[in-house]
């Protein structure tokens, strides 16, 4: 059994809203992504039936399942979602991080590639009125394990002095110890 996402004093941006079972988080990341073209190509050109199937594939050396999950608002998005940390994807490390396990979407927003992602650029343009991100509370801060791209674009917009009205909702858990390495390496980013 996992420690609760609890609220600290630092964390008065985090509006809770409701607690979740990891079905109700993984609906939330489904119903954000699965109909993405470009995953849907991705996960079936590397042999995968479905997103469920290929998501699954991603967590699987993360034991999420028992954590406990709560719904948070997060008010002020766009000055602190620059400030969490990227999770520890294999395609992030090897293309963004520099080999580090994590990096601030701050630091990304710095990142030349990232700067130049087509589809962050894109979101920066027209990020989506609501959205949903699923992270983990560490020791070492909120990492994100899914919403990489709209971190990014948040970040890179505050970076370029560009205001993105968006209400952002995290599903929260917290964990203890280190995040394993996940996806495959090959993956897009």
């Amino acid at each position: 059994m996992s420690e609760p996402a609890k609220l600290n004093p630092q964390d008065a941006c985090l509006k809770p809203v409701k607690p979740l079972a990891w079905a109700d988080v993984f609906s939330l990341w489904r119903d954000g992504e699965s109909k993405l073209p470009r995953w849907i190509e991705h996960y079936t050109k590397s042999g995968f039936a479905s997103w469920d199937d290929w998501r699954t594939n991603t967590l699987k050396d993360l034991d999420y399942r028992d954590l406990e999950w709560t719904l948070f608002e997060i008010t002020g998005a766009f000055r602190v979602v620059p400030n969490l940390l990227g999770g520890s994807f294999r395609p992030w490390i090897a293309k963004y991080y520099e080999g580090a396990k994590h990096r601030t979407f701050r630091e990304l927003a710095k990142h030349p590639a990232v700067r130049e992602n087509a589809i962050i650029r894109e979101m920066v343009a027209n990020f989506p009125q609501e959205t949903y991100l699923v992270g983990l509370r560490t020791a070492r801060g909120i990492i994100i394990i899914e919403g990489m791209h709209r971190c990014c674009a948040l970040a890179l917009a505050a970076e370029n002095g560009k205001t993105i009205e968006s209400r952002v909702f995290i599903a929260l858990a917290g964990f203890q110890g280190e995040l394993p390495e996940m996806g495959r390496a090959n993956s897009p980013t």
